[in-house]
């Protein structure tokens, strides 16, 4: 099969681990590694989170399997760890593993479509000034939020920046958004759920500019009365995963969860 790599080049680790992967596949006649991601049918991410964002963009209009390697620290969507990186590999030529979609957002602002994976935020561009963003969900009215920005994110994005805002984590298979307002102004301010079919309204109420980032990208700012559209994309990408995975798995190892109290059973 035809592969693309991409490489996180600033992580020494992951070039290393690159490297190997030349010599692997210069060993095997299973894969064929190409230059172009067009001819590719499946792709192996080495790096963190942030590498398999930006490279999701690439692959809007043509998406493959990917194999995602996590280089970096917490690594809730590259889930493979280096180690184990030739046994998936060969479990997934030998059609033994799960492809499992995940849905990208798309974000209508000034006319042009914009794509995320994980989120898009729409916050203060000056540290002094609170924003004032009207929401609306298919047209009908939900609140203002006085609060430094609102976060729109999806399920593979709940564990994110949206998480750290203090939202709730979406099991992958729900199909919903998350409308998450970041340090709101009133505690009656609180993050909800919205069906998979809404189209989500921002509009920005005060003169002050708003910064508009997918997944940790500024692709502009949202003046005084002027809106932005959020909704669930069609557009999927497909990360290749063990048999056996279980994301309530990840999330223990990832956040810690039962640590202390298995800790203090094995001190009773």
């Amino acid at each position: 099969m035809k592969c693309y790599i991409c490489i996180n080049e600033g992580k020494e680790s992951a070039l290393q681990l690159g490297n190997e992967l030349d010599v692997y596949i210069s060993k095997t006649s299973k894969i064929q590694r190409v230059k172009n991601i067009c001819d590719a049918e499946f792709a192996i991410v080495i790096g963190g989170d942030g590498t398999l964002l930006r490279f999701s963009q690439n692959i809007l209009e043509n998406s493959i399997p990917i194999l995602a390697v996590n280089m970096g620290s917490l690594g809730f969507l590259t889930e493979i760890r280096s180690q184990d990186i030739y046994l998936v590999l060969e479990e997934f030529l030998d059609g033994k593993v799960n492809i499992v979609e995940r849905k990208f957002i798309e974000v209508i602002f000034k006319g042009v479509k914009y794509y995320a994976l994980n989120e898009v935020a729409t916050t203060k561009c000056e540290a002094e000034n609170l924003t004032a963003q009207e929401i609306k969900v298919n047209d009908v009215y939900l609140n203002t939020y006085l609060a430094d920005g609102v976060i729109v994110a999806t399920p593979t994005g709940s564990t994110g920046y949206s998480l750290s805002a203090g939202g709730p984590i979406m099991n992958l298979d729900v199909e919903a958004l998350i409308i998450n307002p970041l340090a709101p102004h009133t505690l009656s301010a609180r993050p909800i759920i919205v069906g998979e079919k809404s189209l989500i309204t921002i509009k920005n109420l005060k003169s002050s500019a708003l910064k508009v980032v997918c997944d940790g990208v500024h692709i502009g700012v949202l003046q005084e009365e002027e809106c932005l559209m959020v909704a669930l994309s069609e557009k999927k990408i497909q990360m290749i995963l063990p048999k056996n995975a279980d994301y309530f798995s990840v999330l223990r190892e990832k956040l810690g969860w039962g640590d202390s109290y298995v800790k203090r059973a094995q001190y009773q």
